[in-house]
């Protein structure tokens, strides 16, 4: 079973494929997952089903994770630096 559906989440990025273009970036694989918010997202990793599973990575990776407030306005295709 997918854990975070049942939460309105889905993965947006999963690869240890990646270019770094600025600073540094020490993590194999970059995993990033989307919720419908913040609340969410915390109801999933709280979750009694969620933590039952992460029992098992706790034991065999060493990971960062972290919850940020998405973008909520129109979405553009160019970057401003």
């Amino acid at each position: 079973m997918n854990a975070f559906s049942p939460f309105g989440g889905r993965i947006l990025v999963s690869t240890d494929r990646m270019e770094i273009l600025e600073g540094s970036w020490p993590q194999v694989r970059t995993i990033v997952l989307e919720f419908p918010s913040l609340a969410v997202a915390k109801e999933w990793y709280y979750s009694r089903d969620y933590q039952a599973l992460a029992k098992h990575r706790f034991l065999s990776a060493e990971t960062n994770m972290i919850l940020i407030d998405g973008y909520e306005g129109q979405a553009t295709h160019s970057l401003s630096v």
